[in-house]
């Protein structure tokens, strides 16, 4: 085990574990289009469970842009989507509660490549 992949396994995860909040990560499967009734149907979801720190946008964390349309930002142990073998995604939902969030934009908390922390930057859906 590297020091980033005990950083990711021993610390971060269960800081965060300890402190946040139960989630959903949403994914859809692909979408179809039905040429005679042109209507597009979505794929069938797919959720992963994730446990999440939600906080207040700090201006300097996304660009300007996503800060401006961003409802809030969200902590995520890398830890927690390694166990699913999963990586988030732009454009993904997150649902928190009765809240449902598009993902805007994550930067991934990585030295040396190791992901330890995501910060996404949400907008409610």
């Amino acid at each position: 085990m590297s020091f980033y992949s005990g950083l990711r396994d021993d610390t971060a995860g269960p800081l965060i574990a300890q402190f946040g909040q139960a989630g959903t990560y949403r994914v859809y499967g692909s979408e179809s289009y039905n040429n005679t009734t042109g209507t597009t149907t979505t794929g069938a979801a797919t959720d992963t469970p994730i446990v999440m720190l939600d906080l207040p946008l700090k201006e300097r964390e996304f660009s300007e842009e996503v800060a401006a349309q961003a409802s809030g930002m969200l902590l995520v142990a890398a830890q927690q989507f390694a166990a699913a073998s999963v990586t988030p995604k732009v454009n993904e939902r997150i649902i928190f509660g009765s809240k449902t969030y598009r993902i805007l934009a994550i930067n991934t908390v990585g030295p040396s490549g190791e992901a330890v922390i995501y910060k996404m930057a949400v907008q409610y859906a």
